[in-house]
């Protein structure tokens, strides 16, 4: 962002002002991101997405997480 400002000749109130904005529509898109999620299964179907890569990946790690848990019962999952 400093690189824009210089390359752009922005003032500093008005790049603070960006930073600003910037991170209210970042907070905005990720809520609005996480709220889609449930949406996810109807958008795939809708436009045709073959999501069996990403699925396998998915169980692949589920199950490796199952097996921690598994192994290591007691540990919080920050000391595995």
């Amino acid at each position: 962002m400093i690189a824009i400002q210089a390359a752009l000749n922005i003032s500093t109130p008005d790049m603070a002002y960006a930073l600003l904005i910037d991170s209210v529509d970042y907070s905005f898109w990720v809520m609005f991101l996480l709220w889609a999620i449930n949406f996810a299964p109807k958008f795939n179907a809708w436009t045709h997405a073959n999501t069996a890569a990403l699925d396998e990946v998915c169980a692949r790690l589920e199950e490796e997480e199952r097996k921690r848990i598994r192994k290591f019962p007691l540990l919080p999952s920050c000391f595995c």
